[in-house]
């Protein structure tokens, strides 16, 4: 796959959030560097980048999975973009940032703290045989976040971090989604603001 694409889709981050807010409930209400980084994004955001990548002419489908057990968990499924590759399949989350919440990293402490929290990426992606390094670099995020910002728990909680991240991108747990004709036509407001590969 020419990594081109994705590095076209993860420079578009920014315009990707302004067209959320452009959407309505609920994006409008979050500011926009935390759009893609809250509940209810995944599933929009990856038939954009779904859209995008069909129309260069790769095969790609989504994936939604319920979310692995975490008694703080604030969404239910997460959807992901897969994409067939001749090597591994390539996995693509638009909205990973979502993820952390559990472990109390989401856009009401960044807010409390005045400083965004979060790693600068907006997207991920990587090959699905890659899935414990994005784990492990994932946990190693969360106890920062604990460290830096007096959050004790989150740094207690690094090992059950690396579990929960590592099952996250286990494909063999996500099924095919088809998202409504409303999400498809929300999607193609966004994939319009994808940049071109160059």
């Amino acid at each position: 796959m020419n990594t081109r694409h994705i590095d076209a889709i993860e420079c578009s981050a920014p315009e990707i959030e302004a067209g959320l807010g452009e959407l309505g409930f609920p994006f409008y209400m979050y500011e926009p560097e935390y759009r893609l980084r809250v509940p209810g994004a995944c599933g929009v955001v990856s038939e954009a980048i779904r859209q995008n990548l069909t129309g260069h002419g790769y095969e790609a489908f989504l994936g939604v999975r319920s979310l692995p057990e975490s008694p703080q968990s604030r969404t239910e499924q997460h959807v992901i973009v897969v994409v067939e590759t001749d090597a591994a399949p390539l996995i693509v989350d638009g909205s990973y940032g979502q993820l952390f919440a559990p472990f109390g990293m989401d856009q009401w402490e960044a807010e409390r703290i005045g400083k965004d929290i979060f790693p600068a990426r907006k997207l991920l992606s990587f090959e699905a045989s890659d899935n414990h390094v994005v784990a492990e670099w994932m946990s190693e995020v969360v106890s920062t976040f604990g460290l830096r910002y007096g959050h004790l728990e989150a740094v207690r909680r690094q090992a059950e971090a690396r579990r929960y991240f590592t099952g996250m991108w286990d494909l063999s747990e996500y099924i095919p989604w088809e998202p409504s004709d409303y999400i498809r036509h929300d999607a193609e407001k966004l994939a319009g603001r994808i940049e071109q590969p160059v």
